[in-house]
């Protein structure tokens, strides 16, 4: 909380939801410890030292802290939701984590704000309008802001942006351009370790926008919000890890798709289908030289592997061999 709360004076809900959303998740993490607050999450737990609780990596605290934030859609300052986004590969530590998610959250709101200027708005855009044209937004991104459309349906939410030309790649097909990832290891006397709750984790990233975003490659939990048929609920999914050997692989698929979330009439999350663009893309991949997901430690490494889609026969071979010395 202290660092999400350098220089976020320009909207302090914030830090109120983030509190919130914290005290939610710490007791499902942590059943068996206390909270930074101070509140025994579980009768009986054990205290845990605050670099055990805040860095483990299989609780994920701030991914909890951010999936609570998202679903309980807090609007910014135009009406639109405000989404939280962090690179779980890449800031791997606690105060990296705030600090990235913290820079999502600021970077939306003084869009949202430069917006309204823009278009000499002054009231929370209306909802059931559909997405402007153009925008800037790689695919997954945040494209053109909605239209002010009708009451009573769902709010409209960005467009995917175009392509810039230094992030093209030529193809006579149509998206969406579905891959699989298979992670192997040249190593047979280190195997590596690749974790997962509910689905395998790992970030795509998008050569429109620098890199900078991991895109949305599910929907799950949220329903359609085209045909949208009230709230879904969703439990959490335990941590686990699975073993990549020199003789045996590991493969994911990922149907090519990205969303991007709206909010309902009756307050719940929705999403929309979009097919990611043909383009550069990057994958990357924290892995793990245990296969104890409740061991504490955190990334030995992360891979990072450029790929394009459409991929050559739909498939990306991701090398997860440890390093000499590692």
């Amino acid at each position: 909380l202290e660092v999400f709360n350098q220089n976020v004076d320009i909207w302090p809900t914030l830090l109120v939801n983030l509190k919130e959303g914290y005290d939610s998740c710490f007791p499902q993490l942590y059943p068996d410890s206390i909270n930074e607050f101070g509140h025994v999450a579980a009768a009986g737990g054990t205290q845990m030292t605050q670099a055990r609780r805040w860095d483990r990596p299989e609780g994920r605290l701030v991914d909890c802290v951010v999936r609570y934030y998202s679903e309980n859609q807090v609007a910014g300052p135009d009406g639109r939701p405000i989404k939280v986004a962090f690179d779980s590969g890449t800031a791997t530590t606690l105060t990296e984590q705030v600090t990235s998610a913290r820079e999502s959250l600021i970077e939306q709101i003084l869009k949202q704000e430069t917006d309204l200027e823009n278009s000499g708005a002054s009231a929370p855009g209306g909802s059931g309008g559909s997405g402007g044209s153009g925008g800037s937004g790689g695919s997954g991104g945040s494209g053109a802001t909605g239209g002010t459309g009708g009451s009573g349906a769902v709010s409209g939410s960005g467009g995917t942006g175009g392509v810039p030309s230094e992030c093209r790649v030529e193809t006579n097909r149509q998206g969406p351009y579905p891959v699989t990832f298979v992670f192997s290891t040249q190593d047979p006397a280190n195997p590596v370790y690749l974790q997962q709750d509910c689905d395998l984790n790992y970030s795509v990233t998008s050569c429109t926008d620098g890199y900078s975003a991991s895109l949305a490659r599910s929907g799950a939990c949220t329903a359609s919000c085209e045909n949208y048929e009230g709230c879904i609920a969703c439990g959490a999914c335990p941590w686990s890890r699975v073993e990549v050997t020199s003789e045996d692989a590991w493969e994911d698929s990922w149907a090519g798709n990205v969303y991007t979330f709206s909010t309902a009439p009756d307050g719940c999350s929705c999403h929309d289908t979009h097919d990611a663009p043909a383009g550069k893309y990057r994958i990357e991949v924290p892995i793990y030289d245990s296969p104890d997901p409740n061991d504490g430690a955190q990334p030995v490494y992360t891979v990072i592997k450029d790929f394009t889609l459409p991929a050559d026969n739909d498939t990306v071979f991701v090398d997860v061999t440890l390093p000499l010395g590692g």
